[in-house]
């Protein structure tokens, strides 16, 4: 899961048992853990977080629980840099490094809602609401306003901006690369934008998840690269 969803997660009580973070910012990401209620909730989950988060955030969590990975810039030789808009693509990107070949994404929207027109989920700390600015989109350009229509995973047609177009082309770009070195196998079950590489898949028509590697195979992934 991603780092901005632990809210959320806590909420419905859903323990994951990896939280991914790449942004760098200060406040508003420390936001997320001042929403929390407990945060030994998280306790047992796996933190990947990126170079340049700020120690705020690497002192909130157990460090035995923290594992770096280099971003932006390297400060190690042979360890490499990562690089991307936004923590979904990261996420799906670091999947693969650590050696799944099976992906199902959830929740990368990358696109307003069809009926709130909202950007995240009710609770998120920069959802926002976007239908009222639609007839406006088109006078001033903007990353975070400005309306597109493009392909929906499910739908014919889904509304999203030029900011998650930046996110959606990196994915597709991703996934193209890596399936020039590796056989992947990608469903998508989100119900926002389609990307090229992936099967669109409702939950309920998926029967295999009980054969979902065991925690116990991630966490070997993880400990072992």
């Amino acid at each position: 899961a991603v780092y901005g969803t632990m809210p959320f997660l806590e909420k419905h009580n859903i323990k994951p048992d990896v939280i991914v973070q790449y942004d760098e910012g200060d406040v508003g990401v420390y936001d997320t853990i001042l929403e929390l209620k407990d945060i030994s909730f998280f306790k047992d989950t796996f933190f990947l977080f990126s170079s340049h988060l700020d120690e705020k955030i690497y002192n909130s969590f157990n460090k035995e629980n923290i594992y770096v990975f280099q971003a932006m810039f390297k400060a190690k030789e042979r360890l490499g840099s990562l690089t991307s808009p936004s923590v979904g693509e990261m996420a799906f990107v670091l999947s693969v490094i650590l050696g799944f070949r099976k992906i199902f994404m959830l929740g990368i929207d990358m696109s307003l809602d069809p009926e709130t027109g909202k950007s995240h989920y009710d609770g998120y700390i920069s959802n926002e609401a976007t239908k009222e600015k639609e007839e406006l989109s088109n006078e001033v350009f903007s990353f975070r306003k400005n309306i597109i229509p493009i392909k929906g995973n499910f739908l014919e047609e889904v509304k999203t901006l030029p900011l998650y177009m930046t996110s959606i082309r990196q994915l597709e770009s991703h996934i193209k690369d890596l399936r020039n070195k590796v056989s992947l196998d990608i469903y998508n079950f989100s119900n926002g934008a389609f990307f090229q590489g992936t099967l669109p898949y409702k939950t309920e028509e998926y029967k295999n998840l009980e054969n979902i590697n065991s925690k116990k195979s991630l966490y070997k992934s993880i400990k072992n690269y």
